[in-house]
């Protein structure tokens, strides 16, 4: 009994406690902080329409990256709609078919495919909301036509674009004695395999100062059967329109490149990463690390496959020490990738889903308010933010300032020559090609092979 009364005791003890102290204020996932729960007369609460988003470039409070900075400026300005970050764990993909599964598919969310999410249900046909919208027009042309699928079916809102191409080690190519145009992007498959050859430098090393001419020969096959194809039809990887052109002269003939390059040793990756008796790597006696970054960062590769996601870290690792730049492809050609927001078919507020997604992609006010955040940074030297990929709105106004927060020259060049039509976009299909990716990764050819490297 007298148990019993001491514990009665420390819980009415307790009671008081959380009483007297009040009300603590609650943090949402963006990092703001939300009104108190208090019922005091001057404090209001916050009965703004939530829209839940989820980003798997969102990033941690900790790492407060500009999505995250972008978030909470929406929800310190927008007076009707606060947007609550939802965090995802372990494949996106299954973590989406999970929330589907339990009924809680965020209202707002990035996709590896519009179709698919279509498909399955997930995506809401968003025509009546952008055929409403005189800015959807400002979009790039053929981020729109991407993910319209009918006259009167849009299942998605363009979240980012992206060139995937080369940087290039400018000052390591010059000292090869190629007088290639690399700086004007003008450039052929000759001049870009002369470099190959060139730049190979690992005769007699042992110190890790050796220099190598690409990362690797993998990535030849996004791109190198355009180059070769004699019809004009294949983009990017072997697809041209229809289906994939797996058995063509130009696939064939960039398979046998790669190999020639894989076994002639001009790549960095054709180099061992293995240590044996804890002794160093090849690569690490060669070029001074295992990673491909890092030998890039320090000079010792001439070209290394990246994209517009990379170039603040390029820039950052690299200013003090080289000339480096975003070159594109052999031929004037760079690869393009885009990413997509869908807005769930059963979210409740369809109108304000938009209003979120238009704000964090192709807005012009999302779009002034991510320059002042960016601008913000740089003057308090906090940390170098640069802009999400390539412009989503293409109104003078966004034209004029967006590519004034990019590091590196490259990237806005070749945007304008791409518009004068002086460059091609190989696009990735397989966020918005019904079929793609299946057709891509996952069809079973019937053919057993052991591939490696």
């Amino acid at each position: 009994m007298k148990r019993l009364l001491s514990l009665l005791f420390v819980l009415m003890f307790a009671v008081v406690l959380v009483a007297c102290n009040g009300t603590k204020d609650t943090t949402d996932t963006t990092g703001s902080t939300e009104p108190p729960t208090s019922s005091e007369p001057d404090e209001e609460p916050d009965d703004r329409t939530v829209i839940t988003l989820a980003h798997w470039g969102i990033g941690t409070e900790a790492e407060n990256n500009l999505w995250r900075r972008r978030v909470k400026r929406f929800n310190e300005t927008n007076k009707n709609i606060r947007i609550e970050i939802v965090t995802h764990e372990g494949n996106w993909d299954q973590w989406l078919q999970n929330k589907a599964s339990a009924g809680e598919l965020p209202d707002v969310f990035i996709v590896n495919s519009v179709p698919d999410a279509a498909l399955a249900g997930w995506a809401r046909n968003i025509y009546d909301l952008v055929s409403e919208d005189e800015e959807w027009n400002n979009i790039p042309k053929a981020l729109r036509e991407s993910i319209t699928y009918a006259e009167d079916k849009v299942y998605a809102v363009p979240a980012a674009y992206h060139y995937l191409g080369y940087f290039a080690n400018l000052t390591l190519i010059g000292e090869t004695g190629s007088k290639a145009p690399f700086h004007t992007y003008d450039y052929t498959l000759e001049d870009f395999l002369d470099v190959v050859n060139r730049a190979k430098d690992v005769s007699g090393v042992t110190d890790g100062t050796g220099t190598i001419g690409l990362d690797a020969s993998t990535e030849l096959i996004n791109w190198l059967p355009s180059v070769y194809d004699e019809t004009g039809t294949i983009k990017h990887f072997v697809w041209n329109g229809e289906k994939f052109a797996y058995n063509s002269e130009a696939m064939i003939k960039m398979l046998e490149k790669a190999a020639e390059i894989f076994e002639q040793k001009l790549a960095f990756n054709a180099f061992s990463d293995a240590k044996i008796d804890d002794q160093p790597s090849e690569r690490e006696t060669l070029f001074g690390t295992n990673d491909f970054n890092q030998a890039f960062a320090t000079g010792k590769m001439a070209f290394r496959w990246g994209a517009t996601w990379d170039a603040a870290w390029y820039y950052e690792n690299t200013k003090d020490s080289y000339i480096v730049d975003f070159i594109g492809l052999p031929g004037k050609r760079v690869v393009g990738v885009s990413d997509y927001f869908v807005i769930s078919k059963a979210t409740q507020h369809p109108e304000e889903a938009y209003e979120v997604a238009k704000y964090l992609t192709f807005g012009e006010q999302g779009i002034e308010d991510m320059f002042d955040i960016i601008e913000e940074a740089w003057e308090e030297e906090e940390v170098v933010l640069t802009v999400n990929g390539l412009p989503l709105n293409e109104s003078e106004d966004i034209l004029n300032k967006w590519f004034n927060y990019y590091p590196l020259p490259g990237f806005k060049k070749i945007y304008e020559l791409e518009k004068q039509g002086e460059f091609t976009v190989l696009m990735e299909g397989n966020k918005y090609v019904p079929g793609f990716s299946q057709a891509r990764w996952n069809y079973d050819t019937g053919i057993e092979a052991t591939i490696s490297r």
